[in-house]
């Protein structure tokens, strides 16, 4: 993830889950490991609470590759 501006980050959730497999709040912008199994995942960008309660705004570029 890449932030042009603001304090966005983004969530991995895997299939069938409400837990999170990443979470860039507490963990940085790069995710990189082997998924423990197949399925949709789901990938949530936010901002934190705080600037979002202030209506601030995030640009930002999330790539995302599978090997």
């Amino acid at each position: 993830l890449t932030r042009t501006s603001g304090h966005a980050f983004f969530l991995v959730r895997p299939p069938g889950s409400d837990e999170n497999l990443f979470d860039g709040a507490t963990s940085g912008d790069r995710f990189v490991t082997t998924l423990p199994r197949s399925g949709d995942y789901r990938v949530r960008v936010m901002m934190m609470r705080a600037f979002a309660r202030r209506n601030e705004r995030s640009a930002y570029r999330l790539r995302i590759a599978i090997r």
